[in-house]
């Protein structure tokens, strides 16, 4: 993981070529909540504007080698009382299996401790995306439970929500 030169950044209005790959990805689909594609105007649209975690509740960062991006971390459900959020992760397929996930998930855990004062962060994830379980239990993430038959998937049957946290 130390070999990877990964460095968490806002996003830029740059990343719109790289935002519109991933959030539009076929076979992300049935690991999130959008069922629609973004339309490069609705990217250009939200890069446009200024972000602040505090009112929006959210944040997103782009993960980065060398100014290019490879993976986007987003914090939402931020709570600055209760120092929490929930946090998710789309890898670029470019990207994916050489440990930029993880490197690039420890790297927010440590901005969100270190810049948001966060002492809990929360994942909810697919039972059967066991790529994002492994990944988050490598992080130390713990299981604390589930919601049955809750996430509708594209050949229309149902997935488990799995609920992790990790205090930091």
């Amino acid at each position: 993981m130390q070999d990877i030169p990964l460095k968490l950044r806002a996003v830029e209005p740059s990343d719109l070529p790289f935002l519109f790959e991933v959030e539009n990805d076929e076979t992300l689909l049935d690991t999130g909540y959008a069922r629609i594609p973004f339309s490069k105007n609705t990217l250009e649209t939200y890069l446009s504007q200024p972000h602040d975690i505090y009112a929006d509740k959210q944040l997103r960062l782009i993960a980065a080698i060398d100014g290019k991006a490879c993976a986007v971390l987003d914090f939402y459900d931020f709570d600055a009382f209760h120092q929490r959020c929930m946090i998710g992760i789309m890898v670029h397929p470019q990207f994916r299996k050489v440990g930029i996930g993880y490197k690039a998930l420890v790297l927010g855990l440590d901005f969100a401790g270190k810049n948001l004062g966060l002492k809990n962060v929360g994942a909810f994830i697919g039972k059967k995306n066991k790529t994002s379980v492994r990944l988050f239990k490598k992080a130390l993430f713990k299981k604390v439970g589930a919601f049955n038959k809750y996430h509708r998937l594209t050949d229309g049957s149902y997935d488990d929500l799995l609920i992790y946290q990790k205090s930091i």
